[in-house]
Order: C-alpha cells, then structure tokens, then sequence
C-alpha cells in the first residue's frame, strides 16, 4: 500500500511516504505559503520512491486541532489530491499522531498511557491521553477537547507527557510519518476504505472557533499567559 501523509498543524510542515515496507519524509518550516511549500516535497518523494501520483493507494492528513490555517491547508491538499486520483483520504487526530509519534522515538510497551498537550494559544491547551493496546493502536482515555491551561485534565500515572503544552516534557509534535502509520491501520481495518473514506467527506477537527483574543480582552490583560507552577497527576 502507497501512502502520501500530509501535517501541517504546527511551526512544522512535513510530508511521508509510505510505499510498501519504505518510508520516505520531508519537512519545512511551516509559514503563509504553507501550500505552495508542501507540494513540492510530495513532487520529491514521489521521485525518490519511483513513484507516480497515480500509484498512490490513499492520502491521509492531519486533521487537528492546531494552527487553524495549518489544518485547513493539509485537509485542502488532501482532499484535493483525493478528488484527482480518486483514492480514499484519511483524517488523523493530531493529538494521537502525538501518541504514535512517541514511538518513532523510543519503544512503547502495551498499557502505556501518552498524555498528549498541545499550546491552543490564550493560556488554552488541547489534550487527550492514550493507552497502547496489544494489537498496536490507541484507545482514548482522556478525549481529545479544549481545556484552560490552569484546569487541563490530570496525568495519569506514570505516563508520557509530549507536545509544547507544557513545560518540562517532550515537545515532539505531529508528524507526517506518524499520520501515515495511523492511516495504514485504519485502512487495513475498513472493508471499503473508499466510500467510508470519500474526498467529499474530508474536513479539519476543530475544537474551537475562536483564535484570538479581542482588542477589549487584550486591554485587561487576559492574553498574559498565566502558568500552573506543575503538572497534576492523577
């Protein structure tokens, strides 16, 4: 299976490949022309697999929550690509992209909990938590939602903190590889990925309408982070 992987909900812009047991990535610091920046790594791995855009089984994005412009760049790519090649496109929750994307960098044993945290601006943070099941895939724990960073939910015990919500832990964010990982499973799991996976039906997870505060709320001071001196752990 060929799968083209698009993130671009952080300072980070990257592209994977995933073309049988390969795996191909890019990545670009992410900026306004976000867009026109991720085409071309696409172009290029594409080229470096011996691919063409025609040979790809599936593309899949990273949905949110995040930069708003970001997620709605990855998910318009996507689906725009999805729609030309008609193959199915699949939406990854960057928080368990987080998740996954612990183990990219360190083994994960069975039971493990991720807590993943990620910077929602206005002292507001979007998390969830994640145990690792023995077939390899995620079951949500603490699900993903918006939260005031003086009230985010506990950690659980023992578990690893990762993302740039928080001070002090990893602050490894979504990334392409981990996108395409998820993707490949949740494909391998559906019977028939294209009309569950339909382009028409992609769009960006938002937990928030709001991305910024107003000129009044800013006067009284309420864009000053104010930070939890710790984490609480259940």
């Amino acid at each position: 299976m060929n799968i083209l992987a698009l993130e671009t909900s952080s300072q980070t812009a990257s592209v994977a490949l995933l073309a049988g047991e390969r795996v191909f990535l890019a990545q670009v610091a992410a900026s306004a022309g976000a867009s026109s920046q991720v085409l071309p790594l696409v172009t290029r791995l594409l080229a470096q697999a011996g691919l063409t855009m025609a040979q790809l089984d599936a593309i899949a994005y990273g949905a949110g929550p995040g930069a708003f412009t970001g997620v709605r760049v990855a998910c318009a790519l996507a689906q725009g690509l999805a729609f030309g090649l008609k193959v199915p496109v699949v939406g990854i929750n960057t928080l368990e992209a987080l998740a996954e994307g612990v183990r990219l960098h360190q083994p994960v044993s069975v039971g493990a909990c991720v807590y993943a945290a990620i910077d929602a601006r206005m002292d507001e943070l979007y998390v969830a938590a994640y145990t690792l099941r023995a077939d390899q895939t995620w079951q949500t724990v603490i699900e993903p939602q918006l939260v005031a960073r003086a009230s985010a939910p506990a950690v659980p015990a023992g578990a690893i903190v990762v993302g740039n919500g928080m001070d002090a832990v990893d602050a490894v964010m979504p990334s392409a590889q981990a996108v395409a990982r998820l993707a490949a499973r949740v494909l391998q799991a559906t019977p028939h990925p294209s009309a569950q996976f339909a382009a028409k039906h992609a769009q960006p997870l938002y937990l928030r309408n709001k991305v910024a505060f107003t000129s009044d709320e800013r006067a009284r001071g309420l864009h000053r982070p104010h930070h939890p001196t710790s984490l609480a752990t259940a």
